[in-house]
């Protein structure tokens, strides 16, 4: 990295007061890549526990209860689990056969809220998952369109009536010859936040931020070093009321961090609800039993994605 580039994010991030903190004191094991989604009141946090389970905790009388799996997970690998702005979806990747048959890659898939409950998941659909899957971290804006990895890039897939358009490669600056994934949409399709191993970096894969003018993308800026560190960051998400940005660091620091918006360079923040999270509960997830860091998995995509127009 130039070393007038570098003394620039150096200041960037010293100019925002806070350093980033464990989310839940550090209760969240960490054993891949994994982060956190919130339901849009914030009272709910999902989360992935042992490389495979998505499970959730509520937030009840200030303190975060014992988490759970979902009914849906866990004879499949599950990951990423992400909400929908208005919380009626729960959107997750799954190496979970479809119609019997077992995919080469890991697939996209959605749960849908019902007064019961979270409905049995269902595959988003050939357009994004290919025949053999592919796709994965799934993140969602205010009109439905899907932003997701394939490939080594970020694409996107407008809401149509009967499931996605063929999907659209986000291209330069976003995209690279490098990897680019694990993108976070903000609801509002204003800025992109996302994981890149492109050179200049701090660290193995760093995580940067794009906004959105004018109907273009701007240059990506790494988030500097006190997101960014010498080894891998992934999985960022922004909480409902706007206030804190969460993230995932693999290796030395390893956890689950959140740390203040304004880490972002964004300016004010930017509820997409009418949320509450409560400061004193972000840090009082109960315990349970962890297990041991473990090396950054690859992503599974699968060479025969995307699909054929």
């Amino acid at each position: 990295m130039p070393r007038l580039l570098l003394l620039l994010l150096t200041a960037a991030s010293l100019a925002c007061p806070q350093e980033p903190r464990l989310f839940a004191g550090g209760m969240v094991p960490v054993s891949g890549p994994t982060g956190v989604a919130f339901s849009p009141d914030g009272n709910t946090v999902y989360f992935v526990q042992l490389r495979q389970n998505i499970m959730s905790s509520h937030l009840e009388n200030g303190h975060w209860t014992a988490p759970r799996p979902m009914p849906f997970s866990g004879p499949w690998r599950d990951g990423d689990p992400s909400i929908s702005p208005d919380g009626r979806h729960l959107f997750f990747w799954s190496a979970r056969p479809l119609d019997g048959r077992q995919r080469t890659g890991n697939a996209i898939w959605v749960s849908d809220r019902t007064p019961s409950g979270w409905s049995e998941p269902r595959d988003i659909g050939v357009a994004v998952n290919g025949p053999d899957g592919g796709a994965a971290f799934a993140s969602v804006t205010n009109d439905g369109t899907l932003y997701f990895f394939a490939n080594r890039d970020i694409y996107r897939a407008k809401r149509t009536a009967d499931g996605y358009a063929q999907p659209e490669n986000l291209g330069p600056p976003v995209n690279s010859e490098a990897n680019e994934f694990d993108g976070y949409i903000a609801p509002d399709e204003s800025y992109l936040v996302f994981a890149s191993d492109r050179p200049g970096g701090f660290g193995q894969a760093d995580l940067y931020i794009s906004e959105r003018k004018n109907g273009a993308w701007t240059a990506p800026r790494n988030l500097g070093p006190k997101i960014n560190s010498g080894d891998s960051e992934c999985c960022p998400a922004v909480s409902p009321d706007g206030k804190y940005f969460f993230f995932t660091s693999q290796g030395r620091r390893n956890g689950i961090f959140r740390i203040d918006i304004a880490a972002l360079g964004l300016g004010p923040a930017r509820p997409y609800a009418d949320a509450q999270l409560f400061e004193e509960g972000l840090s009082r997830l109960p315990a349970h039993s962890a297990s041991p860091s473990r090396p950054k998995a690859a992503r599974s995509i699968s060479p025969s994605w995307p699909p054929p127009s």
